[in-house]
């Protein structure tokens, strides 16, 4: 006899109104952690990722791009410790912002700009990937909203020093 969480009773065979209502509930359980599965799945599909790269002899790059719902983009950028760099997004949707995590960070950002604007200003403290995640605040995500947006990077200081080891050029980069 199998044993659920003490209700073996209800899987008797005598009891045929009891063992549908285990088989409706474990039936829905089992829904409910596929749906899960697949809200996973999708949030990491809506998630792309594009390497970008300063062409030689340039100080920045512009990027034009844009988003809908909850897809978000991930800008990744070798960035040299000591160096300047300015970041700043015009977008059409209000909700459209970018938040940028230090190299070997996937979630905690450095800097967040829902809350500090669509323009960051500093210097980098140390060298390697940087991530410039575009995304929608998740009322407009939901809302399924669209942002068309402009971003604009421009990097000073050691860049003759400090070159990237990925050479990459991806569609929608204009330098």
């Amino acid at each position: 006899m199998i044993k659920l969480m003490g209700l073996e009773k209800l899987l008797e065979p005598n009891n045929m109104i009891d063992q549908r209502l285990v088989r409706i509930v474990t039936l829905f359980a089992c829904c409910i952690a596929g749906l899960g599965l697949l809200t996973t799945t999708s949030s990491a599909d809506d998630m792309r990722s594009e390497r970008i790269q300063i062409p030689s002899g340039e100080s920045g790059v512009t990027i034009i791009g844009s988003i809908t719902g909850y897809n978000s983009v991930d800008y990744k950028l070798y960035g040299c410790g000591e160096q300047d760099i300015v970041i700043n997004l015009t977008t059409d949707n209000a909700s459209s912002y970018f938040n940028i995590l230090a190299p070997g960070e996937t979630q905690v950002a450095m800097f967040i700009g829902s809350v500090e604007g669509n323009r960051y200003e500093g210097r980098l403290p140390e060298s390697g990937d940087y991530t410039i995640r575009v995304y929608l605040m998740r009322s407009a995500a939901r809302r399924g909203e669209k942002a068309n947006y402009k971003l604009d990077i421009t990097v000073a200081g050691t860049r003759t020093l400090c070159q990237s080891p990925i050479v990459k050029h991806g569609p929608g980069l204009h330098g």
